[in-house]
């Protein structure tokens, strides 16, 4: 009878395992279309690309990570983290003089699309393509800090990109990554 158990939970184990890599895989597929099809777009029209519910309106690349992934516009109902990278604020994007802010979890999960972002080092380069535009940025400091609901930002009046997620390590963390405009 322990035999069936065993043998029961192990199949049930390696069931939920296959079922989480598939989603992951699936996740990671319609994200690749995505941004493809961002690309796609931006090259056909030149200008700007039509901002919908559906539609990428950029992509952050991190190419140390191999990370790219799409974003949606603020107002999109696909825009939380629950879903996909959270383009945090509705006043700032990539084209104006101000920090730029995106959030993604990072545990390993098949959302956790920050969970490499601990292996990045200082002076390493973040991509933001947006509408038509490419803005390269330059990572200047790595801050850990209370998870309170916000993050510091000590200057609001340049031209940064901040990636926020928890820390992997202690639950009441975050860290914020912030990268200079180049």
């Amino acid at each position: 009878m322990k035999k069936i158990i065993v043998i029961l939970l192990i199949l049930l184990t390696s069931m939920l395992f296959l079922v989480s890599y598939e989603k992951t895989k699936n996740h990671e597929k319609i994200n690749d279309q995505k941004v493809e099809a961002f690309f796609e777009q931006v090259q056909k029209e030149n200008i700007n690309i039509t901002i919908d519910e559906e539609t990428y309106i950029g992509v952050l690349e991190i190419p140390k990570l191999n990370l790219k992934r799409g974003f949606y516009a603020y107002e999109s109902e696909e825009n939380t983290v629950e879903k996909n990278i959270e383009l945090i604020s509705k006043n700032c994007y990539p084209n104006e003089n101000c920090p730029f802010i995106l959030a993604s979890h990072s545990g390993s999960s098949s959302i956790a699309f920050f969970k490499n972002l601990d292996q990045l080092t200082i002076e390493d380069k973040a991509v933001i393509h947006y509408l038509n535009e490419s803005y390269e940025y330059k990572l200047t400091q790595i801050i850990h800090e209370p998870k309170t609901g916000t993050i510091s930002i000590l200057d609001t009046n340049k031209p940064q990109l901040i990636l926020t997620t928890c820390n992997k390590k202690i639950n009441t963390m975050q860290d914020i990554y912030i990268f200079i405009k180049i």
